[in-house]
């Protein structure tokens, strides 16, 4: 069973996947410094490679674009006392 070790809990990379994929993983051999999860599973009878990309959570997408318009407004101030 492919596994992911968070915070003390094991969580199943199977129930990472979307309902209906058609994919089941049987292991998962290396994970990279963006989270990226490689491993090998099997899909309509066939195994095949897989690598599992995380995606941010909503909540995180909000905080980066607030962070991200602090940031602009922060260069605008500093822009206008130049002048």
């Amino acid at each position: 069973m492919p596994f992911l070790y968070d915070s003390g809990n094991t969580i199943d990379l199977n129930t990472l996947l979307p309902t209906g994929s058609g994919w089941e993983l049987a292991g998962a051999y290396g994970i990279n410094d963006a989270g990226q999860i490689a491993g090998l599973g099997s899909i309509n009878g066939q195994y095949r490679a897989f690598l599992m990309t995380p995606t941010p959570e909503p909540a995180t997408l909000l905080l980066l674009g607030l962070g991200g318009l602090f940031l602009r407004r922060k260069n605008n101030i500093d822009y206008e006392k130049e002048f």
